[in-house]
């Protein structure tokens, strides 16, 4: 019998990620065996969750109890960049992950306690004690809801984060737009550990409110002790309803409306001075509102005087001008000169100019790094003007002189998100921005500076392609025989046609070309299934592999149980990539190519042509075999009128009527085979050289998992016009490479994966803000 003795004190917990998810393990010398949680087992994705052995006994707990354990898995983990391989077992315990005995002894682990270190072949991994984590956490909606006005409903939320050994935690409203709008949410006791909250909200408003999936809607706090009151007729309730106790020995977070203000005016004060005034505008944050609600007050906007059309005009469109604020205070000359004297490379510079105008001498120089001998070498280019250092420019086209700032590192990120970020900047491209820095500031590398903040700006990225689209190599599947492959598509909509189509079921095989297409009123899967057995299994009988795209048709629960129980390989395409099922997509426009030349004006006897157009097809000869899909197929040609007219060609061998049977089909599987033979010869070298085609312009780029990428989208908003949105989304990381062009990429961990091809993704050069990345 296995014993996991962990405590509720302040214990040691060390980060640790588990294949796709991260975990808070608590690391545990008195638990002789290593045991993970059975909620973050099944947290794992399906596709890297370890399979199950039995196992494991029972466990003893601290408190004397026993608990079953679900099973035994093998793990592999990573502890600050470290990948370790261990056993675990997986239990009902209270913390996420329990770091044993036999993991500390397996791995040659070291504690220290008075650092709050974990030592894994000398190698320090920090550590954080449980009064140190996170104590207040969001809950964010799981879905999309609406509160009806005047009622009442309970939703779910999410806890973001990981609570660690508590199970009962106290749920708040959160201060947003939520009571603005006029959304109240209960106070509640709750059980943190199974992740989702239930939530109670009422809807005070006349009018129905909708509130959108991951949007924040209350807190939840770790509670430390609770208790139960006794409550007669006469007590008093008020202030009696809410008594719990919590841990307040944390300081109180900063409110989120007012972490700019903050930010903005603690640069010139001392350390005692900002916490100074952070407690102060914590104590009167009110003070500081984000919004006004002003739907109460409408009539005092509304005038009884007549005001003309065009004044109604112009008002309207000065209200919907952006106001700009103007509270900020310009920089001062004593303020620049004296970021200038804080600065690494220009305290120097500035210095040597203050103790007069002759250049420094080279042995003083020689010491300093590149940016500082770059200064030196322009030393009569330089001036000291006003306390502030000035760069001398001549505009070598009109002989113009311009004194550029010498700009310190700390400014550099301000001066760049004005001239690039702001509206009035409109995120021009390098050469443009490099002028607009040019013609006012000077540092060292700013033409640099300002091509990498342009690359990592993310406004930017997500609007322009790379100068090469991308385009992988071609990715060649050569087919040997009948039916070893066949392409499956909808084409259509059509116009409704007399007979009451609307759609062509399209099915090719890949090896002899042979084409099949059956009209259809609707595109349900039932009706594609039932035309693919009875018209196409039935008369050619059952192919080795089917390939769709991605239609709802193909990727239901029905038609994958069809292709299951007749045992047909089903494969895809990626999403948004034709190119994947490049033979049928190609017969698609053979075939709308044929038909509009014979249909009437109202397009409505399409279905009538159909078939003739199939036979025009089958009977000429494919480029990629050099035989007709006829002569592939049933080793025959078709005769045409042409033939009944004129008579066929004489043929080499003529076939006499005594022949024997067997000698016939000898002959036509002799004659079959060579047919075939030449086919593949023919195929191998058609795909040879449409891949040399195809492979010329490639500008291919091989990623790996961990790599962050964008994704190009097609996706057309509605009421959105297509010239002005987006086209590429992310950022997104790459977690699975499942071959050289097809990759799975997730942009968040509770998003769902998909699956792309190599041509739609571009690199992610990171941004000028921090990216979140969580998996």
């Amino acid at each position: 019998m296995n014993e996991v003795k962990h405590s509720q004190q302040d214990g040691l917990y060390v980060k640790v990620t588990i294949y796709d998810i991260g975990v808070n393990a608590l690391i545990d010398t008195g638990s002789s065996i290593t045991v993970l949680n059975t909620q973050k087992y099944y947290a794992i994705s399906d596709s890297l969750r370890p399979p199950l052995q039995s196992g494991g006994g029972q466990l003893r707990m601290a408190d004397g109890g026993l608990v079953t354990p679900l099973g035994i898995a093998e793990f592999r983990i990573e502890i600050n960049g470290k990948s370790l391989t261990h056993q675990f077992i997986i239990a009902d315990v209270e913390a996420p992950l329990v770091l044993g005995y036999d993991f500390l002894y397996r791995h040659n682990c070291q504690i220290n306690m008075r650092e709050g270190q974990l030592v894994i072949d000398g190698k320090c991994l920090p550590c954080q004690r449980e009064s140190q984590m996170q104590s207040v956490f969001k809950i964010t909606l799981s879905e999309d809801i609406i509160v009806p006005s005047n009622s009442e409903i309970l939703v779910t939320g999410l806890i973001e984060g990981e609570i660690v050994g508590c199970e009962e935690a106290v749920v708040e409203p959160y201060k947003s737009h939520l009571a603005h709008n006029g959304i109240l949410v209960a106070k509640a006791v709750v059980n943190p550990s199974y992740g989702c909250i239930p939530l109670r909200m009422v809807n005070l408003s006349r009018s129905s409110i909708k509130l959108y999936k991951h949007s924040c809607a209350a807190i939840c706090e770790p509670v430390a002790s609770t208790f139960h009151l006794e409550v007669t007729e006469n007590d008093n309730l008020v202030g009696k309803v809410n008594k719990i106790t919590t841990d307040t020995t944390t300081c109180p977070q900063e409110p989120e409306h007012l972490k700019t203000l903050i930010e903005e005016s603690r640069k010139t004060l001392s350390e005692h001075q900002q916490d100074h005034l952070r407690k102060l505008l914590c104590k009167y944050e009110s003070v500081h509102t984000m919004e006004t609600e002003t739907n109460t007050i409408m009539a005092i906007r509304k005038t009884k005087a007549r005001i003309s059309t065009t004044d109604l005009h112009i008002n309207d469109a000065v209200e919907e001008v952006e106001s700009a604020a103007m509270w900020f205070a310009q920089h001062t000359d004593h303020w620049i000169a004296d970021a200038q004297s804080k600065d690494d490379n220009l305290s120097f510079v500035m210095k040597w100019k203050q103790n007069g105008d002759a250049k420094p001498l080279w042995e003083h120089v020689s010491p300093y790094n590149s940016a500082v001998k770059t200064y030196w070498s322009q030393w009569d280019r330089i001036q000291l003007i006003d306390g502030k250092l000035y760069r001398k420019w001549i505009i070598v086209d009109t002989g113009e002189i311009r004194w550029q700032l010498i700009l310190p590192n700390s400014q550099k990120n301000e001066i760049l998100k004005m001239l690039h970020d702001d509206p009035c900047a409109g995120h021009l491209g390098v050469t443009r921005t490099i002028a607009r820095v040019r013609s006012r500031f000077y540092w060292v590398g700013y033409k640099e500076s300002v091509r990498q903040w342009c690359q990592k700006c993310e406004i930017c990225q997500s609007r322009k392609g790379p100068k090469l689209r991308p385009r992988a190599a071609m990715k060649q599947y050569i087919v040997g025989a009948p039916l070893e492959r066949v392409a499956m598509d909808v084409l259509g909509p059509f116009p409704k046609s007399n007979r009451g189509n609307k759609y062509i079921l399209v099915i090719a095989d890949y090896f002899t070309r042979w084409t099949e297409a059956f009209p259809m009123p609707e595109q349900n899967t039932e009706t594609i299934a039932n035309l693919f057995v009875e018209e196409f299994i039935c008369r050619f009988g059952l192919p080795q592999q089917l390939h769709t795209d991605q239609g709802g048709q193909f990727q239901s629960k029905l038609f994958s149980e069809l292709c299951s129980r007749m045992h047909i390989d089903k494969t895809k395409t990626t999403a948004f990539h034709p190119q994947s099922d490049g033979l049928v997509e190609r017969f698609n426009r053979t075939i709308e190519d044929i038909l509009s030349k014979y249909i009437i004006q109202n397009q409505r006897d399409w279905d009538d042509h159909h078939q003739l157009a199939l036979l025009a097809y089958r009977s000429s000869v494919h480029e990629s075999t050099g035989q007709t899909p006829n002569m592939m197929m049933m080793g025959r040609e078709v005769q045409l009128p042409v033939d009944l007219i004129y008579g066929p060609p004489p043929k080499a061998e003529q076939e006499t009527d005594d022949s024997p049977e067997n000698e016939h089909i000898k002959h036509l599987l002799t004659r079959m085979w060579k047919i075939h033979d030449k086919a593949r010869n023919h195929m191998m070298g058609a795909s040879n050289r449409q891949k040399r085609y195809y492979d010329h312009k490639i500008q291919s780029r091989q990623y790996k998992i961990g790599d962050i990428v964008w994704l190009h989208t097609k996706t057309r908003k509605k009421g959105r016009s297509p010239k002005l949105q987006t086209n590429w989304e992310g950022p997104y990381y790459v977690i699975g490479v499942l071959s050289d062009l097809v990759y799975k990429i997730q942009n968040n961990p509770k998003a769902v994966p998909k699956i792309v091809h190599h041509d739609r993704l571009k690199p992610f050069y990171g941004g000028n803000r921090m990216v979140d990345r969580n998996l």
